[in-house]
C-alpha cells in the first residue's frame, strides 16, 4: 500500500457489524452482548459458524484456530498488512494534519458515531421485533392448551354422538389458534434467524 501521511484515529473505524457483514459475510443473531457466529476466514471450518465476532466492540476470537483481536488485527491477519496498512484499509488514518482539517475530522468522527448509533438503535427494534412475536406465540399456545383442557372435560361429560353448541365452538377456536400459531411461529423463526419449513 501507498504510504499516507497522518495517524490512526479510533473514531474513523467502520462499525463492527457493517465490517465483518463485508468481510465474512452472514452472522448469526447477536447475543444481547453483541456476540455472533459467523465463518472464519483464517481456517476451513465444516460449521461455517467457528468465528465470533462482537458487533458493538469489533473483537473476534475463532473457536477453531485460537486466532482473536480487533478490527485492525482481524485486517493485518487476514491481508497480511502492517498496522498502518490495515488502518489505511479501514479508512481511520487522519491524513492530512493542518488546523483546517480539524473541522472535517470532528463531522468525520460524528458520521461514524452517527453510523454506530444507527447500528444499535436498529439491533433495538429488532429485538423489540422478536420480543414482540415471541409474546405472541407464547399467548397463543396457552389459550390453545386453555381450549384443549376445557374441550376435554366437555367430552367427558357430554353424549359423544350429540357435541353441544360449546363443544363444536371449542372446535372452531382450536382450528383458528391452529392456523394462528403456525403464522406466530414463522413469524417469530424469522425474526430471530432460525431455519424453518414453510407449510
Amino acid at each position: 500500500m501507498v504510504k499516507t501521511a497522518g495517524r490512526f484515529r479510533r473514531g474513523l473505524l467502520p462499525p463492527a457489524k457493517t465490517f465483518f457483514e463485508r468481510e465474512i459475510g452472514r452472522l448469526t443473531r447477536p447475543t444481547a452482548k453483541g456476540w455472533a457466529l459467523g465463518r472464519c476466514p483464517f481456517h476451513p471450518s465444516k460449521s461455517g459458524k467457528s468465528l465470533s465476532v462482537n458487533i458493538r466492540t469489533g473483537a473476534w476470537c475463532c473457536f477453531g484456530c485460537g486466532a482473536k483481536g480487533d478490527l485492525i488485527s482481524f485486517v493485518r491477519k487476514r491481508y497480511s498488512l502492517s498496522f498502518r496498512d490495515a488502518a489505511i484499509y479501514l479508512k481511520a488514518i487522519d491524513t492530512d494534519t493542518t488546523p483546517a482539517h480539524v473541522e472535517t475530522l470532528k463531522a468525520a468522527d460524528l458520521e461514524r458515531q452517527r453510523e454506530r448509533e444507527a447500528e444499535q438503535e436498529k439491533l433495538e427494534k429488532e429485538r423489540g421485533r422478536r420480543l414482540q412475536a415471541r409474546m405472541w406465540l407464547h399467548a397463543v399456545e396457552k389459550l390453545s392448551r386453555r381450549t384443549s383442557d376445557h374441550l376435554s372435560k366437555l367430552r367427558r361429560q357430554e353424549d359423544p354422538e350429540k357435541p353441544s353448541a360449546e363443544a363444536e365452538t371449542a372446535w372452531e377456536l382450536l382450528a383458528l389458534l391452529h392456523t394462528e400459531r403456525a403464522e406466530a411461529e414463522l413469524t417469530y423463526c424469522e425474526l430471530a434467524g432460525l431455519e424453518f419449513d414453510k407449510p
